[in-house]
């Protein structure tokens, strides 16, 4: 299996994770941009029929990584400008850095 490839069955086994959770996943292929991923999930409160509903819509940015048995390190540049971008995009966005070394998966709130 290539890099390629390997990369790509982790970012659809993350979209799958996500969708489960309630999330509407676009996936970037190919963007090298800092976010494989992007999940949005709309929350809608107070249903009163007296009074407007409240919505809140939550936004993930993602990025996936796959490493053969490797550790990369604890914090890096990409990791840095992601969390940025998260902040900077305001909403609560969070930045999440999906992680699989070997057969360990995680996901790192940034």
């Amino acid at each position: 299996m290539t890099k390629y490839e390997m990369g790509r069955r982790w970012e659809w086994k993350t979209r799958k994770h996500f969708e489960k959770l309630g999330y509407y996943v676009i996936r970037s292929a190919g963007s090298k941009g800092l976010a494989d991923l992007i999940a949005l999930r709309m929350e809608v409160g107070n249903l009163d029929i007296n009074e407007k509903p409240t919505t809140r819509i939550e936004v993930c940015l993602i990025q996936c990584k796959a490493h053969k048995g490797k550790k990369p390190p604890e914090l890096s540049m990409e990791q840095i400008k992601l969390k940025k971008l998260a902040d900077w995009l305001g909403m609560g966005a969070r930045a999440i850095w999906a992680l699989k070394v070997g057969k360990k998966e995680d996901y790192i709130y940034l």
